[in-house]
C-alpha cells in the first residue's frame, strides 16, 4: 500500500465518510499530487511494463503549456517530468493529452498542436522516450494528413514492441468544424459535407508510423476514443454518427492482418443528436478465473435516449456479438465523462461526473462479474462545468487511483482549474491483483 497518502482534506475537496467494516467497500484516501497551480487535464495509463503514468499539463508564463508526467511509486507519486512544452498548442478541456509504456519501459506520450491560423485547424503531436522519460525525442505525427482541420481525441495502447495509437481525423470534412450539422450546423446545399472519421496507425519504438487506416468514415466530431487489446485484435470504441445523426456507441474488432474492419453498435440507445455532445466511452479488460477463461471486454458510456441522461455499463465475454443488457450507474442526474478499470476484487470500477445542488460530484460504483452495479459512492466535489475537465481511474494491482481537477468559480459562473487531486480508493480485506487495461 501507498505510505504517503494523506487522510486530510485538500482545498474544495470534500471525503464521504466510508464503514470500512463493510466487505468490498472502499475507503477514498487522498494522494499528494506533485502538479502546481493551475495543472489540468489529469490522465492515468497502466502500461505494459506494469507500472502506473500520471499525465497533465500546467500553464507557463508567455501562453506556454507544459505536458508533466509522474509514475506510481511505492511512497507516492514520482517527481513530476516534463515530456514537452509549446506556445501553439491546442488545449481543450475535451481533448487530453495521453502516454503509454512498452514492456521494456518505452515512451509515446501525445499532445495537440495548431497546424494553421484556424481555430479548428490542429494535428496530433507525439514524442518517444527510451530513457524513462529523462529526455524525449522530436516530435511527430501518427498521420499523414497536414491539411488545417482538426485531429486529436487520441487513444494509445502498447502491443508487443510498438503502439496502437487511434484518433479522429477531420480531413474530410468540408467547411470544418461546426459546419454540415456536426456541432449543431445546417447544410448549406444539397451536397452533404464530409465527416469526422477514426482512423489508426501503427508507431514502432522508433518512431516509425506504418499502416495508417480508417476504422470508421463517420463518427461524431468530439467524443473520446477508447481502445484495449482483446486476444489478437484491437477493440476500439467510439460514438458513432448516422446520416440521421443517431448518436450511440459503436466498436470496430481490428484484425492483426490487412482484413478490414467492419464497425458494429454497441447497443442502441437510439440518441438523436444534432451536435457533439462531448461524452465519449470508455472500456476495460477483465481477465477470467481459471486457465481456459476467457477475458471479458467491460463498456461504460453516457446517453441521453429518449430524453433521459444516463451512465450505462455493459459487458460481453467471447462473442461480441452478444453485449450483455445495460446496467444504469448513475444516480439521476449525471453529466457523463465516464471512465471504466478492472475491480480489483470482482469486476470493474467506473467513475463519471454527477450534478449535485451546488456542485458536480466524481461517484464511483462498482460492478461485480455478473454485471450488477455495487453501491454509488461520492469520491470528491468539483465543477460540473467544463473546467472541470474528465475524471481519471485505472486499477494497478490490488490499488484502483482516482485522478479529477479541482476547479475555483468566478462571479460569472464559469469554472477553472486550480490543481490536479488524486485520491487511491483502497478496498478492506484481502483480494487478488487485478489485471490492467490489456491482459
Amino acid at each position: 500500500m501507498l505510505r504517503s497518502l494523506i487522510l486530510i482534506p485538500l482545498l474544495g475537496l470534500l471525503f464521504t465518510p466510508v464503514d470500512s467494516n463493510e466487505p468490498g467497500r472502499p475507503v477514498v484516501k487522498a494522494i499528494s499530487h506533485p502538479g502546481g497551480e493551475g495543472a489540468h487535464l489529469p490522465n492515468l495509463a497502466l502500461g505494459a511494463d506494469g507500472r502506473l503514468y500520471h499525465t497533465w499539463v500546467e500553464p507557463r508564463e508567455g501562453g506556454v503549456t507544459e505536458l508533466l508526467f509522474s509514475v506510481m511509486e511505492e511512497d507516492g507519486w514520482s517527481k513530476p517530468r516534463p515530456i514537452s512544452r509549446g506556445s501553439d498548442w491546442f488545449v481543450n478541456w475535451a481533448d487530453f493529452p495521453a502516454i503509454a509504456a512498452l514492456e521494456d519501459g518505452t515512451l509515446l506520450a501525445h499532445w495537440l498542436g495548431r497546424i494553421d491560423v484556424g481555430v479548428y485547424a490542429y494535428g496530433v503531436r507525439m514524442s518517444l522516450s527510451t530513457d524513462g522519460g529523462k529526455t524525449w525525442g522530436e516530435p511527430f505525427s501518427p498521420h499523414s494528413d497536414r491539411s488545417p482541420t482538426e485531429h486529436g481525441f487520441v487513444s494509445i495502447v502498447p502491443r508487443g514492441e510498438h503502439f496502437e495509437v487511434v484518433w479522429l481525423d477531420g480531413r474530410e470534412m468540408t467547411g470544418g468544424h461546426g459546419h454540415g450539422g456536426g456541432h449543431g450546423g445546417e447544410l448549406d446545399g444539397a451536397e452533404e459535407p464530409g465527416a469526422m472519421a477514426i482512423r489508426t496507425a501503427r508507431v514502432s519504438r522508433t518512431g516509425e508510423v506504418t499502416g495508417e487506416r480508417v476504422l470508421d468514415d463517420r463518427t461524431c466530431e468530439c467524443c473520446q476514443t477508447a481502445a484495449v487489446i482483446l486476444g489478437e485484435k484491437l477493440i476500439v470504441a467510439f460514438r458513432d454518427r448516422s446520416k440521421s445523426e443517431v448518436r450511440d456507441i459503436s466498436f470496430v474488432e481490428v484484425p492483426p492482418g490487412g482484413e478490414a474492419p467492419h464497425s458494429r453498435v454497441l447497443h442502441a440507445d437510439g440518441w438523436n443528436q444534432e451536435g457533439c455532445p462531448v461524452n465519449g466511452p470508455s472500456l476495460a479488460i477483465r481477465s477470467g478465473d481459471g486457465p481456459e477463461a476467457r477475458s471479458e471486454l467491460g463498456a461504460v458510456w453516457y446517453t441521453e435516449a429518449e430524453g433521459r441522461p444516463r451512465v450505462l455499463f455493459s459487458r460481453a465475454k467471447g462473442d461480441l456479438s452478444r453485449f450483455s443488457p445495460p446496467s444504469v450507474l448513475d444516480g439521476g442526474n449525471p453529466v457523463g465523462r465516464v471512465d471504466l478499470a478492472p475491480h480489483p476484487v470482482s469486476g470493474w470500477i467506473a467513475v463519471w461526473l454527477e450534478r449535485g445542488d451546488d456542485s458536480g460530484e466524481i461517484r464511483i460504483r462498482s460492478i461485480d462479474a455478473d454485471g450488477k452495479p455495487g453501491d454509488n459512492l461520492l469520491v470528491a466535489r468539483t465543477s460540473p462545468e467544463r473546467g472541470a475537465g474528465f475524471p481519471r481511474l485505472e486499477a494497478v494491482g490490488e490499488r484502483v487511483i482516482v485522478t479529477w481537477t479541482e476547479t475555483r468559480s468566478t462571479e460569472g459562473g464559469r469554472a477553472y482549474p486550480v490543481g490536479v487531486r488524486s485520491a487511491e480508493l483502497e478496498f478492506p480485506g484481502e483480494s487478488p491483483p487485478a489485471p490492467g487495461r490489456q491482459p
